[in-house]
């Protein structure tokens, strides 16, 4: 942000005192929201599934099967790229560092050019993915499906109560922020403190209330 664009450039100061805070362990300056907390940007806000249902493309289009705007063509589902990279144990490269590509279900997926893993009771690797820590999900047998989410960058604020309620992001306490805060999947953690947060992707230009 610290770039400048068109001659201008963006200064955190000129937010006032209100409109910053610092992390009192890394010592960086962080925008805050109206009532003192920080913001956070997802660059990739996998697994919302309120963000999903808004892609805008109809039910039959490519856009709705591959909806991942930077792989419009589903190049990442594409079965030989996608097994290789899914298949070994402890290496997801791809989910650890960009965003989720994989969902659980108990059946195979309907699309035969569909890429799965037939696990068949097998541990599954819990080191990538939305589920986190989930590594032997139930019941047996399950499929791990090839997926896509709609990822439109999301600002978001935590709103009055100060607690986002994400699974993966704690309150800002002076802790230090997680590393997978940039690639976090938009998740609830079933706490309830996510329902007063601030969304940017529920914010139009014209529109009322928010």
């Amino acid at each position: 942000m610290s770039r400048s664009r068109g001659g201008v450039e963006f200064n955190l100061d000129n937010l006032g005192s209100n409109g910053k805070v610092v992390d009192p362990t890394t010592g960086l300056p962080m925008i805050a929201d109206g009532w003192g907390t920080p913001i956070i940007y997802f660059r990739w806000a996998t697994g919302n599934s309120e963000l999903g249902l808004s892609n805008p493309a109809s039910a039959t289009s490519t856009q709705a099967r591959y909806p991942d705007p930077q792989d419009p063509n589903g190049a990442l589902l594409n079965p030989t790229w996608w097994l290789s990279n899914h298949a070994v144990a402890g290496a997801w490269p791809f989910d650890q560092y960009v965003h989720s590509l994989w969902q659980i279900n108990t059946a195979k997926p309907a699309d035969p050019a569909w890429p799965f893993l037939s696990q068949g009771g097998l541990p599954f690797p819990a080191t990538g993915g939305p589920l986190g820590s989930l590594a032997n999900p139930q019941p047996y047998p399950y499929f791990v499906w090839a997926n896509e989410y709609y990822t439109v960058p999301v600002i978001a604020s935590a709103g009055p109560n100060k607690t986002f309620g994400i699974l993966g992001i704690q309150p800002f306490a002076g802790s230090p922020w997680p590393s997978a805060l940039f690639h976090n999947p938009m998740i609830p953690d079933a706490t309830g403190d996510d329902s007063d947060n601030v969304y940017s992707y529920r914010l139009r230009l014209g529109a009322r209330g928010g």
